[in-house]
């Protein structure tokens, strides 16, 4: 689910650098802005917990039950806390640069594209 909900946040992204690429985007800074806080809601905790659960089980993570006797399983400890504090922390970051990096790259698309309109049409 994490995947598709990843696929699905940045397939809506190609609309938008489409349009900011043609040079059509009235206000790309502000259009960047509002997509990076949807993208932030729509695929913040699929990329957080995607990222953080391969971090730390790639490092030899794993879980334990609680010590609850009826209901022990359903809340699972990890085994290397520090382990999963650095891999929540790594989760984070990538969380957070993902929608950075597309309001930059929106915003670089249509200031090329601007520039190249410029220098093509004579004033």
């Amino acid at each position: 689910m994490n995947w598709f909900m990843i696929l699905i946040g940045l397939l809506s992204t190609v609309p938008f650098a489409y349009t900011a690429y043609n040079g059509e985007l009235k206000k790309p800074i502000r259009s960047s802005m509002l997509l990076a806080v949807a993208l932030f809601i729509l695929i913040g905790p699929a990329v957080f917990n995607s990222i953080s659960f391969s971090v730390y089980t790639q490092g030899g993570g794993d879980w334990k039950c609680g010590d609850d006797p009826m209901y022990g399983c359903e809340e699972k400890h990890p085994t290397q806390p520090e382990e999963w504090d650095m891999a929540q922390n790594v989760g984070l970051i990538i969380c957070n640069l993902l929608p950075a990096s597309i309001v930059i790259i929106i915003w670089l698309l249509t200031r090329r594209v601007g520039s190249m309109r410029n220098l093509v049409e004579p004033e």
